[in-house]
């Protein structure tokens, strides 16, 4: 009973050029422009528009940085970025500063930190029983504010004979977080222009990455794992914050590669525990004065339930051959989802006779592929 149709068009210009003034600076500025045109539409049964947005605008930057190398250990890199968008009718500054420190030989220690500004937004839609969606808008402070991100990283790394070891932490503040949802109308956000069933809200990502690789030799490859969590505090949807659709406690990346020959052999190994999502638990009804009765569905917590644990192999084989005297190619066979694991995409739900029937809907399965360039 839903039809959404979302266009997104990006034409982007850009220049950017480095200029050694010395041995300790180097300066690095540039020009860019980006062209967008963003429309979505999203029909509920053929004939209520929920929602028809379609937007187009310009920002024009401008940054400049200097990577200062004060001594054989140390080097700086600060700068900052401008921004003109237009349908704002703003200028948006965005400092950056990041520094590394060769503490020994082998061990480096890493630092940085930024403000971020995102014109073209992704916000989720709601939607109990069939699974939420996310789609995109261009910002125009009123459905679709800019939104905002201040990140702070710091990590270290060590490498001896072909192996690096690299750690990072971080943590990035999110403002202009928008949420859809039809479940409820939006009043604290009617003075800022909105629309009822968006939801502006802030949150918070951060973790920590850890990554051994195998950086030289015939077998390459690395194992990675994050630990993190995404929140989301949006008070016209939820009492209490939240953790986001796209939060993934645990993250496992396996990558192995081989050369043998002609041949490239990979295998790679995916792993991260379940995301959340809201479900409903029951039925319940309401008679008004005039004696008309409304069904009326009971939701559970936001995102307080967690879908099941994601994992898949993927397989591949390539072989470089020449063609001719000065050509070359490669044909390859890959193999998505090797053992067919049954991911859970999303979660269905209905309510018959005051019962919840849920249905899961899967990802992917199984899939080959062949390619030849």
């Amino acid at each position: 009973g839903t039809v959404e149709v979302n266009d997104l068009y990006d034409y982007t210009l850009n220049i950017s050029n480095d200029y050694r003034l010395n041995d300790s600076h180097t300066l690095g500025f540039g020009l860019q422009t980006i062209y967008n045109d963003i429309s979505y539409e999203y029909t509920v049964n053929d004939t209520i528009n929920a929602i028809d947005e379609e937007n187009s605008g310009l920002q024009t930057s401008a940054y400049l940085q200097d990577t200062w190398r004060i001594n054989d250990e140390l080097t700086l890199t600060g700068g900052f970025r401008t921004t003109h968008f237009d349908l704002t009718n703003e200028i948006y500054f965005e400092p950056r500063l990041s520094a590394s420190y060769q503490l020994t030989e082998r061990l480096k220690l890493k630092a940085a930190w930024g403000h971020y500004y995102q014109f073209v937004n992704r916000i989720v839609r709601e939607d109990v029983s069939q699974g939420s969606r996310d789609f995109w808008l261009l910002a125009d402070n009123k459905n679709s504010p800019v939104s905002f991100s201040e990140q702070f990283i710091a990590g270290m790394s060590y490498e001896v004979d072909g192996w690096l070891i690299d750690f990072e932490a971080y943590n990035k503040s999110l403002d202009g977080i928008v949420e859809f949802s039809n479940r409820q109308s939006a009043t604290s956000l009617d003075d800022l222009g909105n629309t009822d069933f968006f939801f502006e809200g802030t949150g918070v990502a951060r973790g920590f990455e850890w990554l051994i690789q195998k950086t030289s030799g015939k077998y390459k490859g690395w194992i990675s794992y994050t630990l993190g969590e995404v929140v989301h505090d949006i008070p016209g949807i939820s009492e209490t914050p939240f953790y986001a659709l796209h939060d993934t406690r645990h993250e496992i990346n396996i990558v192995n590669t081989y050369q043998v020959g002609r041949w490239n052999l990979g295998a790679t190994w995916v792993y991260g525990t379940g995301k959340p999502y809201t479900a409903p638990y029951g039925e319940y009804q309401l008679t008004t004065i005039d004696g008309i009765t409304n069904n009326y569905i009971s939701v559970g917590g936001k995102n307080a339930f967690r879908l099941p644990d994601y994992h898949r192999l993927d397989l591949s084989a390539n072989y470089k051959f020449k063609l001719g005297e000065n050509g070359s190619g490669q044909i390859g066979l890959s193999l998505f989802n090797f053992y067919n694991r049954e991911n859970t995409w999303f979660k269905e739900f209905r309510v018959e006779e005051e019962l919840v029937i849920e249905t899961e809907v899967y990802l992917i399965g199984i899939t080959p592929s062949l390619n030849f360039s």
